[in-house]
């Protein structure tokens, strides 16, 4: 008899622990899904960082580069609001340049929606920027927030562009700025 007990005992504390597990695992598969969906997407991150370039030339000592990456406008809780929290704390910064590093939108994701990442550099497409500084961008963004131009106009002007020119062009940009600033 003393041995069904034990058996008897065993096999609830077996249960127990088994039950106990489950729960943990759910809990925990609810605390990441959380994470990833609701709380991670409407973070905005900044880092400091200093980096020791070899061969870097003398009068770049000192540059304070912003990075911007990753912002996934469209997600949940990443959408044109949180795009204007990044271009006024950029607005604020005091870098000496600002790169743009990919993932500004999304195209498909649960929840989500698309936000067209046209170029603007002609009137039929946009807001042009009339100038090329932390305040012309903070007031760019006002301004085509304030008057969106017309889809369709937009969608041809952005056609005439490809991956490889801003390839291309991002290419002489980063070897500008290691070459000092010399073409």
């Amino acid at each position: 008899m003393t041995r069904r007990l034990d058996s008897a005992h065993r096999d609830l504390r077996r249960r127990r622990l088994i039950k106990r597990l489950a729960w943990l695992v759910t809990i925990a598969t609810f605390v990441f899904l959380a994470w990833g969906f609701v709380w991670e997407p409407g973070r905005l991150v900044q880092r400091d960082y200093t980096i020791a370039l070899p061969h870097w030339p003398a009068q770049c000592d000192g540059l304070r580069v912003d990075v911007v990456a990753d912002l996934h406008t469209g997600s949940p809780r990443n959408g044109v609001d949180k795009l204007d929290r990044v271009v006024a704390q950029l607005s604020a910064s005091d870098s000496d340049v600002v790169i743009l590093a990919g993932d500004y939108v999304i195209l498909k994701v649960f929840l989500g929606r698309y936000v067209t990442p046209e170029v603007v550099a002609a009137p039929e497409a946009g807001i042009l920027m009339p100038e090329r500084t932390p305040q012309g961008i903070v007031d760019a963004v006002h301004m085509l927030r304030s008057q969106y131009p017309a889809h369709e106009a937009t969608r041809r002007y952005a056609e005439g562009f490809s991956w490889d020119d801003t390839t291309n062009g991002q290419i002489t940009l980063f070897k500008q700025i290691l070459n000092g600033g010399k073409p």
